[in-house]
């Protein structure tokens, strides 16, 4: 737990981060994943002590170019977490998401919240 006033260190937002997707129910889209990884970091955010303007404008993010998420026109958008940090957050479009670290000498996979079982399709017989 930070100082009061104090905000939390990035290693100790991570994890918290990670904990919380982790625990999360599974989404069914890649729309509903990046609202669900944006408030559990804004959450964790403010938890950590961080300004709450800071928290504000992390929940006003969007999963579009401007907010900086690549391949959108893919099964796969992704962003970096942090200009200064070598996190990915990878959301399928089924609602699954990845995040993984980019070290160059040691990337992995730090967390994952697979998607939502799809509904299935039923064959109606007529006639």
């Amino acid at each position: 737990m930070p100082i009061p006033g104090t905000p939390a260190p990035f290693d100790l937002k991570l994890h918290d981060w990670l904990s919380k997707i982790e625990a999360a129910k599974p989404c069914h889209c890649q729309q509903d994943a990046h609202d669900l990884i944006m408030s559990l970091w804004a959450q964790t955010h403010l938890e950590g002590g961080a300004p709450e303007v800071l928290v504000q404008a992390l929940l006003n993010r969007k999963l579009c170019i401007e907010d900086g998420w690549q391949g959108l026109d893919s099964d796969v958008a992704f962003t970096d977490i942090d200009a200064n940090v070598s996190v990915r957050v990878h959301l399928h479009m089924d609602g699954s998401v990845v995040i993984q670290s980019i070290e160059e000498d040691a990337p992995q996979i730090l967390g994952v919240l697979p998607a939502a079982p799809q509904d299935q399709l039923v064959s109606v017989r007529v006639g």
